[in-house]
């Protein structure tokens, strides 16, 4: 859904168009859409061409028919949405969410970002807001023999590797950053 600057369709090696723009210009039907990825389980919709009015597309009662059909269709629906500033689409998109995540990279995310984020939160602006925090790295820093890194690093609490939490990519709930959104949704798919 992130109509102004998409990536997902090359991240996931499948065909950029026909795409959500292409359907809901009437030039493309749903099920030419949909796309089958090479990660059992996982369809992804394109975006297809970049619109000169994705909000405008947002707004229509295609793209909510869209919304019905693939929540019929998919046990679930994700949505990559454009950032939520400076455009609304994501403010628009919420209303078909159950959950909103906001993805916010250490030390890459500007704090006035934060700040945004905190601001919608107080005006209850999204439903069920989470917030993903990534690209964490270790410190070293310790203190009596806890490290930072997990609650449980290294202690056998029945976390990380052998309690189905770590497995190929090694122990805990933190993957490393040179996992990809490809090795990430493989897992996640495998799991259920």
């Amino acid at each position: 859904m992130d109509l102004r600057k998409p990536k997902l369709s090359r991240i996931l090696n499948v065909k950029k168009t026909p795409g959500i723009s292409s359907y809901l210009v009437g030039k493309a039907p749903v099920d030419d859409i949909i796309k089958v990825t090479e990660i059992p389980g996982l369809h992804v919709v394109s975006a297809g061409h970049i619109p000169p009015n994705p909000t405008e597309l947002i707004q229509g009662e295609k793209f909510r028919e869209l919304m019905g059909y693939l929540k019929e269709k998919f046990d679930y629906v994700i949505m990559d949405t454009a950032p939520v500033s400076p455009v609304t689409d994501a403010q628009l998109l919420q209303e078909f969410a159950d959950i909103n995540l906001f993805v916010v990279r250490h030390a890459k995310t500007p704090r006035n970002f934060l700040n945004m984020i905190e601001g919608l939160h107080k005006q209850k602006k999204f439903k069920n807001m989470c917030l993903v925090f990534n690209g964490l790295k270790p410190r070293g820093f310790q203190i009596y023999g806890y490290g930072f890194g997990g609650y449980g690093n290294g202690y056998g609490y029945g976390y990380g590797y052998g309690y189905g939490y770590g497995g190929e990519y090694g122990g805990g709930y933190y993957l490393e950053e040179k996992i990809g959104i490809r090795s990430v949704l493989k897992a996640l798919f495998r799991r259920n």
